[in-house]
């Protein structure tokens, strides 16, 4: 198996960003699977720390 180089997009502030739904959506598609056994969230682990853990908003410590 090997990954395909997906494209980047850089910031103004220096970083960069990779749309990891969407990339983890293509790689299944890739392996063979069917896309209507893929389902996509949306939802946003920064926005949604009342469900979800996100270690950039929480500092990178896990709740106790």
């Amino acid at each position: 198996m090997y990954f395909k180089i997906w494209k980047v997009q850089g910031d103004i502030s220096g970083g960069h960003h990779i749309d990891l739904p969407e990339a983890c959506r293509l790689t299944l598609l890739e392996c063979g699977v069917r896309a209507d056994n893929i389902q996509v969230s949306g939802l946003c682990t920064y926005e949604r720390t009342d469900i979800l853990y996100s270690a950039r908003k929480e500092g990178g410590r896990l709740r106790k």
